[in-house]
């Protein structure tokens, strides 16, 4: 039996396969972290413990970072070819200056909604055993299944945040969206299925009688409550003349 040579003896007993895997994960995050932090760079980012909610399987595509990055940091290995085939055509600048305009497309309280739904997406995917690699592109079946697992617990306006996050994460890792004609139909039934809980109740009319109530309750002598006279009637009136500016139904 032949000596092993030392790459081999150094190796002994490594999955070489798994190894490549996370090196190639890792090396992902290393630059959606550059793309997260290039807009303050001197910004120092450290996750905290993640809450109980907040929980999912350790995986080298998700890394244990802050929420605010996970949804450019997160990634598959759909997202690592993607990266890797435009690393090879472009300079690696031109790449992380694509990432950087990307994500600051979304405002703050989009890219908060977004976050949630991918990590709900991620722990659902987690609880059926769903591998990384089905996770993006994600098939049709799974949108839906997503979608249905949640109908009577959530308003249907969560659900479109986390189906637009979805959307965003597919389209920024250069991945196809699959949803289809089935969505709509899971999406119209999860709106009727919507607690009465969540819903807040009409208010009331704001009518003349009102109007005239304010007026009394106000010191016309004041600018502060002039000023609010004058906001009160003028959106009133426009309101009522609403009609005026729009097509009569058929």
């Amino acid at each position: 039996m032949d000596p092993l040579s030392p790459i081999d003896e150094f190796l002994r007993g490594v999955d070489v396969h798994a190894a490549a895997t996370a090196f190639h994960a890792n090396t992902d995050a290393h630059i959606c972290c550059a793309v997260s932090t290039a807009f303050d760079p001197l910004q120092l980012r450290k996750p905290h413990h993640p809450r109980p909610d907040a929980f999912i399987q350790p995986s080298p595509w998700c890394p244990h970072i802050i929420a605010s990055d996970r949804l450019i940091s997160w990634s598959s290995p759909h997202a690592s070819d993607f990266l890797m085939s435009l690393e090879t055509c472009f300079p690696h600048s031109s790449v992380l200056q694509l990432f950087c305009v990307m994500l600051q497309s979304l405002d703050v309280n989009t890219c908060s909604n977004y976050r949630a739904g991918l990590l709900c997406f991620t722990q659902f995917c987690n609880e059926l055993s769903i591998s990384e690699s089905a996770c993006m592109p994600t098939l049709a079946e799974l949108i839906t299944l997503f979608a249905s697992h949640h109908a009577g617990h959530l308003l249907d306006k969560m659900l479109n945040n986390w189906l637009a996050s979805l959307h965003f994460w597919h389209i920024v890792n250069g991945a196809e969206w699959n949803a289809n004609n089935k969505l709509h139909h899971v999406w119209r039934g999860f709106a009727k299925l919507v607690p009465p809980s969540s819903k807040h109740a009409k208010c009331p009319p704001v009518t003349l009688d009102a109007l005239c109530i304010l007026h009394d309750h106000l010191i016309l002598n004041n600018s502060f409550d002039t000023a609010i006279w004058a906001l009160a009637s003028v959106a009133f009136w426009c309101c009522c003349h609403l009609g005026e500016l729009l097509i009569p139904s058929v």
